[in-house]
């Protein structure tokens, strides 16, 4: 199969492997798009705190890798949002952080029942306007 481009001339010859090998390279980063949550950033400030947390328990249903979900790009293609270790390893990492145990505190284990990150992009004329948000339930 050929066709003419009006500004080249000359036939060009349709390659329907290239093409598929061009589709296949191209969709292949769309498949795999999803957000690794970052804590590092973020801080944590309890002023009256008593206690210091040891580790960090997963008690959600199923243990699912994914928290949420969110958009993603200029088509708002939805991305789940997972952490690069596991909840357990990156809470417990990140408590230790930003609340330090002290001599004073009272040592806890912290049971993560819920947690569910989400994301509302709501359009209007001029852009579309994300919401984030998050739910977290926690057992001490």
């Amino acid at each position: 199969m050929s066709f003419r481009f009006p500004f080249f001339g000359r036939p060009v010859r349709f390659r329907p492997k290239l093409c598929l090998l061009f589709f296949i390279f191209c969709s292949r980063p769309a498949l795999a798009q999803v957000y690794y949550l970052d804590l590092s950033q973020q801080p944590l400030d309890l002023p009256g705190r008593v206690v210091s947390v040891e580790q960090v328990v997963d008690g959600r249903p199923d243990r699912p890798a994914s928290v949420g979900t969110i958009y993603k790009g200029l088509n708002d293609n939805p991305a789940p949002v997972l952490f690069r270790q596991s909840l357990e390893t990156e809470l417990t990492a990140w408590l230790g952080q930003q609340l330090p145990a002290r001599p004073t505190d009272q040592p806890v284990l912290l049971c993560v029942r819920q947690l569910l990150v989400s994301e509302t992009v709501t359009s209007s004329i001029l852009a579309d306007k994300p919401i984030a948000g998050a739910e977290l339930a926690l057992d001490v």
